[in-house]
Parts: structure tokens; sequence; C-alpha cells
């Protein structure tokens, strides 16, 4: 659902993959009235007694207008190469899915739970039907943000992450230390083949149009 916050007025929409949870972590602070000046990212136990799990645009809007809050609305978007990798890099690359599974494979196709990226894109739908952790984080962003992206106040993207972190400073009127994300090494990235790199941009072709001009100019992945 929504995130709400009533000291930053906001309603934060979440995307998997798109800074989740650092801003779970903010809003979670300045709601409890935590120190601002050391927040840190923390599993399950942040807001533990609600439901913030990322929804579909029509599932998340019925939430937000039964809330009645009327704060304004948030959200931060990507861009899909840049997600896609991250995604694998995070959930394929390291062996999440292998340590999720417990296994090599998967059990009904027999697909790597470590494949690389060739394979991982090539079966994409295949990983989606046997993990939830992969359809989750998969996902395309133009599920959660719906066509209409105006409906939103305010709209970010994660490769601006200085722009957001100024505005949600500026909102709440004091300095928020916010988490440091855990970089890891894309340089791998830079071995992609073109045609994986095309094929990725053809998965996520609904991302580019609905997200459009406000990728541009598409940022260096």
């Amino acid at each position: 659902m929504p995130i709400h916050s009533d000291k930053l007025r906001l309603s934060y929409f979440p995307i998997p993959k798109n800074g989740t949870s650092t801003l779970r972590a903010v809003f979670h602070a300045v709601e409890a009235g935590e120190s601002l000046e050391n927040v840190r990212t923390r599993g399950d136990d942040i807001a533990a007694s609600l439901d913030t799990a990322a929804r579909g645009i029509r599932r998340a809007r019925r939430e937000y207008e039964a809330s009645g809050s009327g704060y304004e609305r948030l959200m931060v978007v990507r861009d899909p190469l840049r997600r896609f990798f991250s995604g694998f890099d995070n959930k394929t690359r390291s062996g999440r899915l292998e340590m999720v599974t417990g296994a090599p494979a998967l059990p009904d196709t027999g697909l790597p739970t470590r494949p690389d990226i060739d394979t991982f894109v090539t079966h994409l739908d295949q990983y989606r039907a046997e993990s939830h952790m992969i359809r989750k984080h998969f996902r395309l962003q133009s599920h959660f943000t719906g066509d209409e992206l105006g409906w939103f106040d305010h709209l970010f993207r994660l490769e601006r992450f200085d722009a957001l972190a100024d505005f949600l400073t500026g909102r709440l009127g004091a300095p928020i230390a916010f988490p440091h994300e855990k970089r890891s090494d894309k340089s791998w990235t830079d071995s992609v083949p073109a045609a994986t790199v095309e094929r990725i941009r053809e998965v996520y072709a609904r991302d580019y149009d609905v997200l459009g001009t406000f990728l541009a100019p598409a940022a260096q992945v």
C-alpha cells in the first residue's frame, strides 16, 4: 500500500528496485520521531505492523483514496536497463535465488538458479513464473505507475537521488542523513552483449513508452 507520512504530508508509492528500502527507512524514521542523523535501512522490522508492499497502480490508487489522507503523491522511477541490471546483480548473480530455492536449478523447468544474463533474459518469463521474488522485482514499472504520470504530484528519478533528497529535507525542514546504498561493482555490465541489452530494452519497451521524455536524456549504464 502507499506509505503515508503525516509529518511530510506525502504518500509514497513504492516500486521494487527503485530505492524503496531507503525511502521506507526514511519515512519510518520521520514518523517514529527517530534520529534523522543516522537513518539506516532495516528488514521487516520497519513498520512491521503495516503492509508496505508495492502495489499495482489500480490497487494502490484504491488504497490511497480509501485512506482519506489527501496527501501529495510521490513516486520514484528508474531507467529500465539500470533497474534490470541492479535486479539481476542482486537477485541472481549474487546467488540470492539459489539461496532462496535451496537448489542449483528451478524445480519445474530445471533452469539454473545462478544463470548468466543471457540465459536469464531469454527465459525471464519462466523465472517469473517459478519465483515470487523474481516476479516481484522484475515487473514492469508501468505496472506500478499506470499510464498517467501526471496523477503523481512529485516524480523523481533514482539516478538523480540528490534532487529527491533535497526535496524531502526541505519538506521536513530538517536535515536527513539518508542511508548509504550498498554499491556493488557494476563493471560486469560493460561486457553484456549488445544483443542482450537490446533484448532487455524490448522486454521493457512499455516502460520506455510510459516514462518517455521523463527518462531523457538516457541514463548511462
